[in-house]
């Protein structure tokens, strides 16, 4: 249970309930973290904004491939929540989301092809020890180009 209540959609007004409308359409249901915010309308929409922003730049990357990349990152942190709504918008997207039982295992797993497991790799040195390897990067750039490792 969030410290701050989220905003109700009887108490939003009339642009947050078009949110409130966009993501239970997107998402089934409105995330807790986003009524939340609602308390803040301008970083609201700030937020907002900026994650529509992102979800229409990112075309290169394979969209399954950074929904695993943030559901990994979401796992090496612990977050349930993050977790449960990373497998949530895999579903969704109607991405295979078995391999989400592996994700422990992903080097050894073979869920995972050579270039999902430089990617996850990558993510997970980032999250765990907040740099990277050279020889960790040396092999994502093996997979991916600079674009794709932007997104």
């Amino acid at each position: 249970m969030p410290r701050i209540p989220a905003v109700a959609p009887s108490d939003a007004g009339p642009l947050v309930k078009i949110s409130y409308r966009m993501a239970r359409k997107q998402l089934g249901e409105v995330p807790e973290p986003f009524a939340v915010l609602a308390n803040h309308r301008k970083l609201f929409f700030a937020s907002a904004l900026h994650e529509l922003a992102v979800e229409k730049a990112t075309k290169v990357m394979p969209p399954g491939l950074i929904q695993l990349a943030v559901y990994r990152t979401a796992w090496t942190i612990g977050c349930s929540w993050c977790v449960d709504f990373g497998e949530m918008r895999m579903r969704l997207d109607a991405l295979d989301i078995e391999r989400l039982k592996h994700i422990a295992d992903f080097e050894s797993s073979p869920a995972f092809t050579d270039a999902d497991r430089a990617a996850l790799h990558y993510v997970s040195e980032l999250t765990e020890k907040k740099q990277v390897n050279p020889e960790t990067f040396r092999r994502l750039a093996e997979h991916y180009s600079e674009r794709e490792i932007c997104e």
